[in-house]
């Protein structure tokens, strides 16, 4: 905008305008705001505002200039001028160490604000009487109504018990552990809670209006379930099935129902257990049981088996030395092999006792697994077979056994070499997985049946011809004397046994 319009505007404002320096000195004054002072131009272009201005009023400018500067933003005031007995507003406008300042008289409009005031008052006083009658009225009808008002309390109280019991009922429902839905006779559900939905991974929106069918929950049971409850009215209880999750996954879990009415419909109450863990937990602990047991009778009979035994083969020793048939002296030698076996077997049942105690030391997995490799590697070559190492080079040093710690790696890595056909290939591998060091051997084999799989480490449970159903045993139970844990994925292309031992603080 050209100057001179803008000058032109500024100076036929109906508001008085002036603009300052860094000073406070006047750079520019409009008429309003010359008529206001009643000065000509030239009596305040570039002299102070505390020359120019009434003394009265200069304290108090002076402190909203100083608040609208130090804000360096727009700011509102509004100053009663005692003088003249007019109220004004006050604008100012920092900008670049210059301040603009618009003011105009708003003294009728606060004339305006309290008559509207007075107005208010009027007419709350007029709202309080009236509120006053209201209330005489209130108190003839309360004394009329005291009857209907005794009965209505009845009513509400008991349908807020009834609200009571169903936020809690629905609450209950919700918060439950235990996995709840609600069903029509068709098996259509109708609501389901937190646990169900978090349990079989399905949303609320996916399960509520279609059948358990639909959703294949505890398919094989489900329709002879729904219609023996329906037929005699009778809920079953702790039925134990399974059923699955929308991945498909297979869940172990206890049915309950019955027969439920809301609002005078008959629905039926599903409740689903899920015992999954904790029958994983009586089979793991199971198994741990057998290992002990077996641990037990091997140290109880050990030295008085082996004691005959080392007796009879020192004899047949000297008897083999004496003899000079070679085909006798071959006889002795299976036997003396077949008492051997029976002394690695005993020493096997030993390694299952649970407090055998172990002899640990500070030392790192890979150095284990590296003094192994060349026994690994010859057997492996011997049978055209490769072994692949993989071994992370920033896993801590763990509290082991080390002799049994070989023990463990041998059988596992035996083992995997035994299930796989020549050419092929056995991986061990080391890495850290949140802090615990983990030991995983795979190899390239059909796979484990499933039915042997449940049952892994189990003593004398084996799939090979001439196997004892020991090594895996003595396998888990020294993880279970580190504190570690086995797990195992099988596969037609292979199996991979993985081994958790914890990280602890050891040196």
């Amino acid at each position: 905008m050209k100057p001179d319009v803008l000058a032109c505007i500024l100076e036929n404002l109906s508001d008085g305008f002036y603009a300052m320096d860094s000073n406070l000195c006047l750079t520019y004054i409009n008429k309003k705001a010359l008529a206001f002072l009643a000065k000509h131009k030239t009596e305040v272009i570039g002299k102070s505002f505390s020359e120019v201005f009434p003394t009265t009023m200069v304290k108090d400018l002076r402190q909203m200039y100083k608040q609208a500067v130090q804000a360096d933003k727009e700011a509102e005031f509004e100053y009663y001028y005692e003088p003249l007995a007019s109220w004004f507003e006050l604008r100012m406008f920092p900008n670049a160490g210059n301040l603009y300042v618009f003011f105009y008289d708003i003294t009728k409009l606060k004339i305006k604000n309290l008559e509207l005031q007075k107005a208010r008052d009027e007419l709350q006083t007029y709202k309080n009487q009236l509120e006053e009658l209201v209330k005489e009225r209130t108190c003839e009808l309360e004394a009329a109504n005291n009857s209907l008002k005794a009965e209505n309390l009845q009513r509400q109280q008991i349908e807020m018990a009834l609200r009571a019991s169903e936020k809690r009922f629905a609450m209950a429902f919700s918060a439950s552990p235990i996995m709840m839905g609600i069903h029509d006779k068709d098996g259509r559900f109708i609501d389901v809670n937190n646990k169900f939905l978090s349990n079989t991974g399905w949303s609320k929106y996916e399960v509520i209006g279609r059948t358990i069918g639909d959703l294949k929950l505890c398919y094989e049971c489900a329709p002879a379930v729904l219609e023996k409850t329906i037929a005699e009215r009778a809920g079953i209880s702790n039925l134990e099935t399974y059923y699955l999750t929308k991945r498909g996954e297979r869940r172990e879990v206890l049915l309950s129902n019955e027969v439920v009415n809301f609002n005078g419909r008959d629905l039926i109450l599903l409740l689903m257990n899920d015992i999954t863990e904790q029958r994983a937990f009586e089979k793991e602990l199971s198994k741990l049981e057998s290992l002990n047991l077996v641990g037990q009778m091997a140290a109880s009979v050990a030295h008085e088996i082996r004691n005959p035994m080392t007796a009879a083969r020192g004899f047949l020793q000297l008897l083999g030395k004496r003899l000079t048939n070679e085909r006798d002296h071959g006889y002795i030698e299976i036997v003396i092999e077949e008492l051997d076996r029976i002394n690695h077997i005993i020493t096997q049942f030993l390694s299952l006792a649970r407090n055998r105690t172990i002899q640990t030391a500070c030392i790192n997995l890979n150095d284990v697994i590296n003094s192994l490799y060349p026994i690994i590697q010859a057997d492996a070559m011997m049978n055209n077979k490769e072994i692949k190492l993989d071994l992370a080079g920033d896993i801590p040093r763990l509290t082991l056994d080390e002799r049994e710690i070989r023990q463990l790696i041998l059988n596992l890595v035996r083992n995997g070499l035994e299930a796989m056909e020549s050419g092929g290939k056995l991986t061990i591998q080391t890495y850290l997985d949140n802090q615990d060091v983990i030991l995983a051997i795979q190899d390239e084999g059909s796979g484990i049946d499933a039915a042997v799989l449940d049952k892994l480490g189990t003593p004398f449970i084996t799939t090979k011809p001439q196997g004892t159903g020991l090594g895996l045993s003595v396998c888990y139970s020294i993880v279970e004397r580190h504190h570690g844990r086995i797990t195992v994925d099988s596969s037609l292309k292979g199996t991979t046994f993985y081994v958790m031992l914890p990280n602890k603080n050891c040196c």
